[in-house]
């Protein structure tokens, strides 16, 4: 697991430095970053100063890892199991493919190590992460994880139907008294 910054630089000088934006636009994104707490990459590209995969291009030579474009991959359904969605929609990260003992994860931060060591614990997996761009991994996983709206419907339908169905059986059911248990030992 390569995790280590290969360079220091932040990311916003970077993309000053490739022409990329120039430091007003960071100045402005990094404002919005404060103001809304996501990381400078997803701010960039929800405000449309750059390109996402430019900034994962970037971040991949950084980190020298992987880079992976999620708008030409097709996610297996059973691999997508392997990995609580409360969990990948927390972290922002999306297992790909499993080759072997080898779980491929795209993550948006691949810097943070704890969350690596509770996924390789929580799928028994050897983890391989690549670098995908957050903002299109964090609307992936919207899409995956949330339910559509009828099937939350129904959800919410079943649940009230069975707390209706519970609470009539509760207020029907008799309390009998519990026979009371006989001491084994004599008294004296």
């Amino acid at each position: 697991m390569a995790t280590a910054a290969a360079s220091n630089d932040r990311l916003g000088d970077i993309l000053i430095r490739e022409g990329l934006i120039t430091r007003e636009q960071l100045s402005a994104a990094l404002s919005e970053q404060k103001s809304t707490g996501h990381r400078l990459g997803y701010v960039l590209v929800k405000l449309g100063l750059v390109q996402e995969l430019e900034v994962t291009k970037v971040l991949a030579r950084q980190y020298r890892m992987p880079a992976v474009d999620l708008s030409r991959f097709e996610v297996d359904p059973k691999i997508l199991k392997m990995v609580p969605g409360d969990f990948a929609l927390k972290h922002i990260l999306l297992p790909l493919k499993r080759e072997g003992r080898t779980l491929t994860v795209a993550m948006a931060d691949p810097t943070n190590t704890g969350v690596l060591d509770d996924l390789k614990f929580i799928t028994r997996y050897d983890l391989f992460p690549v670098i995908a761009g957050e903002y299109t991994l964090r609307n992936l996983l919207e899409s995956i994880t949330s339910p559509p709206i009828s099937s939350r419907r129904r959800c919410s339908r079943t649940w009230r139907t069975w707390v209706i169905r519970m609470s009539r059986w509760w207020r029907t059911r008799r309390r009998r008294p519990r026979p009371r248990r006989r001491s084994t030992m004599r008294r004296s």
